[in-house]
């Protein structure tokens, strides 16, 4: 089986995740939905919303907390 730079990648990622609590570093916001985290000097996460309007982009949740963010603000409303 050919192994790519996403599976070589994944792997790395998914054995740094699996050893242990990783607190987020820097993190950060745009207007548009966009934002990044980073819980290492090597591993940033940057995510964008796929959709735009009232559909739901992304929710965040805060670990051990019922406290939890969703882009955008109205797509948690009724």
């Amino acid at each position: 089986m050919r192994t790519t730079m996403y599976d070589r990648n994944a792997q790395i990622l998914t054995s740094k995740l699996s050893s242990g609590d990783f607190p987020v570093l820097d993190a950060e916001l745009d207007e548009n939905g966009a934002f990044f985290f980073e819980i290492s000097e090597a591993v940033r996460f940057e995510i964008f919303p796929a959709c735009s309007g009232a559909v739901e982009g992304w929710r965040l949740f805060e670990k051990g907390s019922d406290v939890h963010y969703v882009y955008p603000d109205s797509a948690d409303r009724d």
